[in-house]
């Protein structure tokens, strides 16, 4: 018979991964569809969709911290921008 804490900490380990894996996929839509999008504005808008991504970004990894997952790699700027031409 499975303990009652033992059940309580696998079902909380169930929905943190359920939750992670439904937030993960759209965050990773926004942030690439954020950089796609900047390419055709220009300097100032690329810096402002950039600020989005990288708040995005670390949103992300603040829910995966508290899930006890590692944090997922922000890229700079310029990284940012040579994967988005």
């Amino acid at each position: 018979m499975i303990s009652t804490s033992s059940f309580i900490q696998r079902l909380l380990l169930l929905t943190a991964v359920l939750a992670c894996s439904v937030m993960l996929p759209s965050c990773i839509v926004a942030a690439v569809g954020t950089g796609v999008g900047a390419v055709a504005y220009g300097g100032a808008k690329q810096r402002e969709a950039y600020a989005t991504y990288r708040t995005g970004m670390e949103r992300l990894n603040f829910d995966r911290e508290r899930a006890g997952m590692y944090p997922t790699p922000i890229l700079s700027y310029d990284e940012w921008i040579k994967g988005n031409r």
